[in-house]
């Protein structure tokens, strides 16, 4: 679904689709009218591989954005990840926030104008954390001082 002004997303209009193994949802950015996405409209997609989400309106937030981070660690064959505005505002635990590396099977990862909070890549790669298969990072439009320079170089180490 790419621009459709004023659509929401419910849980059940996505709810019988557990075949689904991309799916690409672009709103309009900073549109009084952008597309709404429940969070719940992500459960039970178990061979879900690819997922961009692109200046959505997430209902109820920063629970929203709780909610759909609890979504993304049941992931787990997710290999593209693409997140534009959604994580606004950011959710309350920055634990929450190592759902965005949950799958051993991330290839591709961009973050744009994404709130993280503070103490987010901690967890987002912790020691040890291995991501094999990464090999696109993109990050934009993100605060720079929520990376200390441990957290740097154990991205750039992988």
């Amino acid at each position: 679904l790419d621009s459709v002004d004023g659509c929401s997303i419910p849980a059940a209009k996505l709810a019988g689709m557990q075949q689904l193994t991309c799916i690409r949802l672009s709103g309009v950015y900073e549109g009084r009218d952008s597309m709404r996405l429940e969070p719940g409209a992500l459960a039970a997609k178990p061979l879900l591989q690819h997922l961009s989400i692109c200046a959505l309106t997430m209902p109820s937030r920063p629970a929203g954005v709780t909610d759909l981070l609890a979504q993304l660690q049941q992931m787990a064959q997710l290999t593209w990840l693409e997140l534009g505005h959604p994580l606004k505002p950011a959710a309350q635990s920055a634990a929450a926030y190592a759902a965005l590396t949950a799958s051993s099977a991330l290839q591709h990862l961009e973050l744009f104008q994404c709130d993280l909070p503070v103490g987010a890549w901690q967890h987002m790669a912790p020691p040890g954390k291995q991501l094999p298969q990464l090999r696109h990072l993109r990050l934009c439009a993100i605060q720079v001082e929520l990376f200390r320079p441990a957290d740097v170089s154990r991205l750039a180490s992988r």
